[in-house]
């Protein structure tokens, strides 16, 4: 059976002022021209394409329709490598039976099977597009900027997306480190598909935030040596992804704890790997991870003295004179501290180690 076209892609939401700033760049080439892109999704009344993970959309192309199925849009860490289908139409009205691959049609009609197709959400982008070449590789940049539109609900996009066209995924991976080395960038946590039914079924924006726990690599017996280190990694740096956003936006104790374990995971595997390939890149990304977690232990660090030193005797009656000094003295520093690992997080050392 032919392989469905798959995609690669790398999301970052921006602010307005920071995709001002990349459309500047002066890596870039010259633009090509704006597109204001209207993008309408359907679905059935009780969205039984989203609940099967399909995107079904249909968009205006010149004087003709492009009707867009998407499926295996889940994004992690900002990637996403979906399958994609499209077909023209003769209308605006989305049609499964144009669906040119068997198998993704046969899916699409079982989900909508005795149902009607009727107007989730919509969306409105202007879109500038760059083409970038790297080691033989052709990389898209676009930069959207416009809303979602859902019910009488409205939400902003703001992002850029690169999408590798032809070549590896190394060079999309180095082609965005290339340009937002020196900003912090926020890893898109969804697709524009999953925005639009978040806003549509009043969703929060995501999960709550939480710290989380190592999880063990899956290894197994028999796997190459390369693999077993890439999964390694992977878990490592799973676990640092995650627990940068606790630390960033909550007060979690936790979140500080679970990420300096990740970051010390990661370090542990590069030392281990430059045994067998020391490079240049390895040791750049060692000295920029014991950059971060020493910022990171350090806020540690005071949170254990405020909840594992002091809070055991101050708890302890009789209370004594200046433990209430001493908690603000120890809040002020720990405050010192955050902003110090919020820094670091948000700094070239962040964006180039990961």
């Amino acid at each position: 059976m032919p392989q469905l076209n798959r995609e690669f892609e790398l999301k970052l939401d921006l602010t307005g002022k920071e995709l001002e700033r990349l459309a500047r760049n002066p890596k870039l080439h010259a633009a090509g021209p704006q597109k204001v892109l209207r993008s309408i999704y359907y679905d059935t009344p009780d969205h039984r394409l989203h609940a099967e993970g399909i995107s079904l959309r249909v968009r205006k192309d010149g004087e003709s329709y492009v009707q867009t199925v998407k499926l295996g849009m889940d994004l992690q860490d900002g990637l996403s490598n979906p399958a994609g289908i499209e077909d023209r139409l003769d209308g605006a009205q989305p049609n499964p039976a144009r669906i040119h691959d068997k198998r993704v049609r046969r899916k699409v009609q079982k989900a909508v099977r005795g149902s009607a197709l009727t107007q989730a959400f919509e969306t409105v982008v202007t879109r500038t597009t760059h083409r970038l070449r790297t080691r033989g590789s052709v990389i898209e940049l676009a930069l959207d900027r416009g809303q979602t539109l859902a019910m009488n609900r409205r939400s902003e996009i703001c992002e850029a997306e690169l999408e590798l066209v032809k070549g590896h995924p190394k060079d999309l991976l180095r082609a965005a480190q290339t340009l937002f080395a020196k900003s912090g960038v926020r890893l898109s946590p969804a697709s524009k598909a999953e925005r639009g039914y978040r806003l549509l079924l009043k969703k929060r924006p995501a999960k709550a935030i939480e710290p989380v726990h190592a999880r063990a690599p899956n290894i197994v017996k028999g796997q190459a040596c390369g693999e077993a280190f890439a999964e390694i990694l992977r878990a490592a740096r799973e676990q640092i992804v995650k627990n940068r956003t606790a630390v960033l936006e909550t007060d979690e104790p936790e979140g500080a704890h679970q990420l300096r374990v990740g970051i010390t995971r990661l370090r542990s595997a590069h030392r281990a790997l430059q045994a067998l390939a020391d490079s240049p890149l390895l040791r750049q990304i060692e000295t920029d991870a014991q950059t971060l977690s020493r910022a990171v232990g350090q806020l540690r660090d005071a949170d254990v003295l405020i909840g594992e030193i002091y809070a055991p005797f101050a708890g302890n009656p009789p209370r004594k004179p200046g433990f209430e000094a001493l908690l603000g003295a120890l809040q002020a520093h720990r405050a010192a501290m955050q902003k110090e690992a919020r820094a670091a997080l948000a700094s070239e050392a962040w964006a180039a180690c990961f």
